[in-house]
């Protein structure tokens, strides 16, 4: 199968893989967020997966299909390890020191590692923090929920990164 038959075959079941996904995650965003991760990484290595293809001896789409199926338990695992809760900003307050001085230092502290970590993630976690839901900040910024959640957990991510693990223990 050549390059050009291979990417017309994938494109041929992308239909299938949208379904299938729809399927598995009852929402369409989040669905086609799936299918597109799964596309990507075809599209990018044709080779290798003609190989497995052959190597396993089945058909493309039951391989693209099981990759779909692997992409959405994947997503689902490292979802169920992100804080989903709605009162987020409540969590936040919480572990904010009550006494000033201490307060003060650690909200310095934050907003010292936030600068560092650039203006579209620390307005994502500024938001956030502020209790505006998830949903809503997809909406805001035109994308699925899911793609917040994976700036979220990036921005998270670069924040204890600039932090070094800790924010100043005042």
């Amino acid at each position: 199968m050549t390059d050009a038959e291979f990417r017309q075959a994938v494109l041929d079941l992308f239909p299938k893989l949208k379904v299938l996904a729809m399927a598995r995650t009852k929402n369409g965003a989040f669905a086609e967020d799936i299918v597109q991760d799964v596309m990507v990484k075809v599209w990018s290595s044709p080779g290798q997966i003609l190989e497995a293809v052959e190597g396993l001896e089945v058909t493309l789409e039951k391989y693209l299909k099981r990759m779909v199926v692997n992409r959405f338990y994947d997503v689902i695992r490292r979802e169920n390890r992100l804080v989903h809760d709605d009162d987020f900003a409540d969590q936040l307050e919480e572990v904010v020191p009550s006494d000033p001085t201490r307060r003060n230092l650690l909200l310095r502290d934050l907003a010292r590692h936030l600068a560092n970590i650039g203006d579209d993630c620390r307005g994502l976690l500024v938001e956030r923090a502020a209790g505006i839901k998830q949903q809503e900040l997809a909406d805001r910024r035109a994308i699925s929920q899911s793609a917040v959640n994976k700036r979220i957990a990036k921005c998270l991510k670069e924040l204890h990164e600039s932090c070094g693990g800790s924010l100043h223990d005042a």
